[in-house]
């Protein structure tokens, strides 16, 4: 923001305000549509659409190098709001993949993981550009769209492939049940 000329107060009101809204936004879309393509295609269709997420956010990552404030603010809002409907998507697809017994032990473990990727190695590659390719502390901006962008197409590929082994496995274990039950009648 300091590259727009926000102050530190200004910059707060503006980015909090936007994503506030933006979160709520998107805790409300996910509790309709993640639902709804949950009836339509199931698990696999949850995490394929999570891979569609991941791909219309890419677009917000050119928030650091926006022409104007205004864009800036939208576009981080944006990604706020794509990263509530895709943490739900994921969260209720990643209960459906596990056994009930280890469910929370699950979800603890995704948000870590999750949580340590986002908190962790996407600041450490940002400032690793900025500063040993880029040599400029104001090429910030460029820096985080470079890694945001390439991390949200390897997070829409590793879903994409995911949808499909797990597609894979559901049709696997349904010809091994009809197996079974025709053993049994």
């Amino acid at each position: 923001m300091r590259n727009y000329g926000f102050d530190p107060a200004s910059a707060g009101k503006a980015l909090g305000l936007a994503q506030i809204i933006a979160a709520l936004a998107g805790a409300v879309v996910a509790s309709v549509v993640v639902d709804r393509v949950a009836r339509r295609a199931f698990t696999p269709g949850k995490i394929a659409f999570a891979a569609v997420l991941a791909g219309l956010a890419i677009p917000a990552t050119l928030a650091g190098i926006a022409p104007r404030p205004g864009i800036a603010v939208c576009l981080l809002a944006a990604v706020t709001f794509v990263n509530a409907v895709f943490g739900s998507t994921m969260l209720s697809s990643a209960t459906e993949m596990m056994p009930v017994g280890i469910k929370g032990l699950a979800i603890g473990l995704y948000a870590f993981v999750m949580s340590m990727i986002g908190s962790t190695l996407g600041p450490l590659c940002v400032a690793g550009l900025t500063e040993r390719v880029f040599h400029d502390p104001h090429a910030v901006g460029m820096a985080m769209a470079i890694v945001g962008c390439s991390a949200l197409l390897v997070a829409a590929a590793l879903a994409l492939f995911g949808a499909r082994e797990f597609e894979r496995e559901r049709l696997r274990s349904a010809e091994f049940a009809d197996v079974v039950r025709s053993n049994l009648a």
